[in-house]
């Protein structure tokens, strides 16, 4: 979802209109009642969508971050909003400064590891910072199962605007490269995810796959079919980001010699990946599959199911062709 998209919804569901060269929308407030006021019928609060990326009702005097109310509106609780008094004039001037660079500075990077090329990243921005738009995209991925220590070693990032924009950027790394990014919408955006188109890319999407530098060697790897999910079950799950597995990405897998495979597609897509683990069966892995019961994944489920699916994992036999 952009900005206008999220301007609308809000006009929608509480009355008001766009103001200010529609960069900003007036909504009657929905919070006043819950500071002690009638329910607001003057449209008093204003949500700046563009520049300043804050909040303010001028009634109930509530305020905070733009990106936090989007957030809790998509999620239908506006209530979670965290109600605070902020400095509006020294964000306004650390937002501003930020996008007008164009770049993906931030207020406080944190670097996952050195020396890396990640200039196919180079217009978004770090997801662990203390810049006020990073909370909503930190914390749709720390809903999804993911930790602290997850977003820094897959050097996640977000985008903000354009056709990837309200986005988190899943970069798929190679050799110490971005080679490939998907972006997964934060804010109920459609389609869910959307890639880098391969004509900027510097890697086609057949020949990637995800995490795969991280294959133990002689270990197990676990292949799925979506990042989120490969991230959500730990550091040797890949992805093919696709209910297709190409040969380019099979043999990009088998080159990491793994000495066992796991193979784990969602509910929707079981008869593909019987077929993805008979592919590594024939090529002389041992191969197991994970089957799932309903249409929860991994990143439904969270890190201790999904490790316990993996453990629990049955050997392939060509009698998963008659399911």
């Amino acid at each position: 979802m952009d900005w206008r998209s999220a301007g609308n919804r809000f006009i929608a569901r509480f009355g008001g209109e766009w103001i200010k060269a529609e960069t900003e929308v007036k909504v009657n407030c929905p919070f006043c009642h819950l500071r002690g006021k009638s329910r607001d019928t003057s449209t008093n609060l204003e949500i700046n969508l563009r520049d300043k990326l804050i909040y303010s009702c001028w009634r109930c005097k509530v305020s905070g971050y733009t990106s936090e109310l989007v957030s809790s509106l998509l999620r239908g609780n506006l209530n979670a909003v965290v109600m605070q008094e902020i400095d509006e004039d020294a964000v306004a001037e650390e937002v501003m400064a930020r996008l007008s660079a164009g770049t993906a500075a931030p207020v406080t990077a944190v670097t996952a590891s050195p020396a890396e090329d990640l200039t196919l990243l180079r217009d978004f921005f770090p997801i662990v910072s203390d810049d006020p738009t990073s909370v909503a995209p930190r914390e749709y991925m720390l809903g999804r199962h993911l930790t602290l220590d997850d977003l820094h070693l897959y050097r996640l990032t977000y985008s903000l605007g354009g056709w990837s924009g309200g986005r988190v950027i899943i970069p798929c790394i190679e050799n110490n490269k971005c080679v490939f990014w998907l972006g997964r919408s934060y804010v109920g955006g459609e389609p869910p995810y959307l890639n880098v188109p391969n004509v900027q890319a510097l890697q086609h999407r057949r020949h990637t796959v995800f995490n795969v530098d991280r294959i133990p060697p002689d270990g197990c790897a676990v292949v799925l079919e979506g990042a989120l999910n490969a991230m959500v079950c730990g550091s040797n799950a890949v992805a093919t980001m696709g209910k297709a597995m190409t040969d380019e990405q099979f043999w990009k897998i088998m080159a990491k010699r793994p000495a066992q495979v796991v193979v784990g597609w969602d509910k929707d897509a079981e008869a593909e990946g019987v077929a993805v683990a008979r592919k590594f069966h024939d090529a002389g892995v041992q191969t197991y599959l994970i089957f799932f019961t309903d249409g929860r994944d991994f990143a439904d489920l969270g890190r201790e199911a999904a490790r316990s699916m993996v453990e629990g994992a049955e050997p392939f036999a060509l009698t998963h062709f008659f399911r």
